[in-house]
């Protein structure tokens, strides 16, 4: 009897599958680590595999003492958190630093010089208060002045009582337009038409007097109150060329001509993943959190915040995330005073140094505001619960920020716009600067780029004078609100 053999079998083949997805897992995880870990605006390929990153080239100079500014400024862009930006700072009348560097775009090839013009979004409302405050120096109104009273339309939906004051320090009831009256950026162009819309938008807090961020609005209300009020009925943007831009020799735009296009820098997005982390990763996670009030409008769109923000307009495919519709020229050519400026770091600074200097334009003498108005100017308005931004935000009567945590235990005046731009002056040690850039970021008081600049100023500032360097606190990451007040 013979028994049968068992039938040999084939050995199975190893399999590189497991292995082979696990290196991918690896890499993948390695290449998103260091995308988050690596300054936001470095090249990719400099962030994952630290090849092929760029010199950036830096111009302009420092006075002695200011060295340290160089330096972060320098800094900035080898951490990768800058594409192209100017800094400017002044003190007593005398400009300290002038510092332009990166590049233009994000082809990494033509330089950013102080030729370059960016768009700074809400920094343009400092100017716009700048203006209305010579304004008011000329007698044109007072800032207690009802709207109505030269606007008669505007009483329209519980405004009649609306003052100007109110409209500077975000308090006019016109923190958003409805959705049936946001404009397209063509609508913007045909202001007589526009202005009758702005007119029949009701108050959004049926007249009661609340704090409500003008995000967009406020700029397109100021500019028909010049069109009544100016004697060559002129708008803002053409005042603005004529009677700050064109005396004091700088670039200021709202709607800007077609000739000068191309000297308009792409603002940067910030990178998706970036973006992504930033709106679920827990904070602690996190170098700069997004502020809750930022997250809420993008997240919530039944808040105040997300109409005040983002629904207003003006109007944009939905595709078109921000801020790729500002780069348009169609934006660039409406006027729109809350956001829309057209600009650059030198320009801003000079600003800034004409109101730390009083009024007085320090190099050529000109008095852009009188003294008395100054003191109405800079008079703080009652600090209001802000229901767009979350917070108890202090507004002068001019329609400035009157802020204590931008450099801690200072007060400073002026604003900032989204992105990181930053116009402020300190007239108790006469000191002014302005900072623009193209690569955008999402913090509302600026953010680490600008407060290592600021804080480096101030130390220059130090040096200069002869005095002990102070370490300074800048910056709004240690700045907590109280609770809101129940609505």
């Amino acid at each position: 009897m013979t028994s049968a053999k068992a039938p040999a079998t084939a050995s199975s083949p190893v399999s590189f599958r497991g292995p082979f997805l696990l290196l991918l897992a690896a890499l993948a995880s390695t290449s998103v680590y260091r995308h988050l870990k690596a300054g936001p605006y470095s090249p990719p390929s400099c962030q994952i595999f630290r090849y092929d990153c760029p010199t950036y080239p830096v111009s302009g100079r420092v006075a002695k003492g200011y060295e340290g500014v160089l330096e972060e400024f320098k800094g900035n862009f080898e951490d990768g958190e800058e594409v192209g930006a100017s800094f400017f700072a002044w003190k007593d009348g005398k400009p300290v630093v002038e510092l332009t560097g990166g590049f233009f775009d994000t082809t990494y090839s033509t330089p950013y010089t102080e030729d370059a013009l960016q768009l700074v979004f809400s920094s343009s409302k400092a100017v716009a208060g700048i203006a209305v405050a010579t304004m008011v120096s000329k007698g044109a109104f007072e800032y207690s002045d009802r709207i109505a009273d030269y606007w008669p339309e505007f009483a329209a939906g519980n405004k009649g009582n609306v003052t100007i004051a109110d409209l500077m320090g975000h308090r006019a009831g016109v923190t958003f337009l409805d959705p049936e009256r946001a404009p397209t950026a063509k609508d913007i162009l045909d202001l007589d038409s526009f202005a009758e819309t702005l007119a029949q938008q009701p108050h959004n807090f049926g007249g009661e007097t609340r704090g409500g961020y003008h995000a967009v609005t406020r700029g397109w209300y100021i500019n028909e109150l010049v069109r009544r009020t100016d004697p060559k009925k002129r708008t803002l943007g053409e005042y603005i060329k004529e009677e700050l831009a064109g005396p004091l020799d700088i670039d200021y735009y709202l709607g800007l001509d077609e000739s000068l296009h191309h000297r308009v820098s792409p603002l940067v997005s910030y990178p998706p993943l970036h973006m992504v982390f930033g709106l679920f990763a827990p904070t602690k996670w996190q170098k700069e959190p997004l502020p809750a009030s930022l997250v809420d409008a993008l997240l919530k769109t039944h808040t105040v915040g997300h109409k005040a923000l983002i629904a207003s307009g003006p109007t944009h495919p939905w595709y078109e995330m921000w801020p790729k519709p500002y780069n348009r020229p169609e934006i660039w050519s409406g006027e729109s005073p809350s956001f829309g400026g057209i600009t650059n770091a030198r320009a801003l600074a000079r600003l800034a140094a004409v109101m730390a200097n009083g009024g007085k334009d320090p190099v050529t003498g000109l008095v852009l505001i009188d003294e008395k108005t100054i003191e109405k100017a800079l008079t703080p308005l009652p600090v209001l619960w802000d229901h767009v931004m979350g917070a108890h935000l202090p507004f002068a009567t001019g329609g400035w920020g009157i802020i204590k945590h931008l450099v801690h235990g200072q007060e400073w005046v002026g604003w900032a716009g989204a992105g990181g731009s930053m116009i402020w002056w300190n007239r108790e040690q006469n000191l002014a600067f302005g900072y623009v850039m193209n690569a955008v970021k999402l913090q509302a008081l600026g953010d680490k780029r600008s407060w290592r600049l600021i804080k480096a100023f101030l130390e220059g500032v130090d040096i200069a004078s002869g005095r002990p360097v102070v370490d300074r606190v800048v910056g709004d990451t240690k700045h907590v609100e109280a609770a809101p007040p129940p609505v």
